[in-house]
């Protein structure tokens, strides 16, 4: 929570929150963006997914993919997809999952301040 305090010569200092942590399958990740960037990216993210599906064209589908599994390391730090797969492959409905609770988890991680600011 960002705390704000004010010296008498009119200085002001605002204590900032560290960054937001989510635990997402057991593995804990810092998040990389803010909750409002995160939510508008899985948005948009599952729309082009939504958009390159129906195309049917298969460079489409699979330029859509590609974007959605650099953004997952860009919000989680880099590896974090393979972390979260074993390693394993993943496709088009795995990306979409795992975007989803990427927001999620930001949602309740942010919201915790939300709520403390409010109080």
């Amino acid at each position: 929570m960002a705390e704000k305090k004010t010296k008498a010569d009119g200085a002001v200092t605002i204590k900032m929150p560290k960054a937001k942590t989510v635990d997402i399958n057991g593995i804990n990740f810092t998040l990389r963006q803010s909750d409002q960037d995160i939510m508008a990216k899985a948005a948009s993210l599952r729309d082009e997914l939504k958009a390159a599906a129906a195309s049917g064209d298969v460079a489409t589908i699979v330029a859509a993919i590609g974007g959605a599994k650099s953004w997952i390391d860009e919000v989680l730090g880099d590896g974090a997809l393979k972390k979260l797969t074993g390693g394993v492959p993943v496709g088009m409905t795995d990306c979409i999952r795992i975007a989803v609770a990427i927001a999620d988890a930001a949602v309740k991680a942010y919201n915790t301040d939300v709520a403390e600011v409010l109080e």
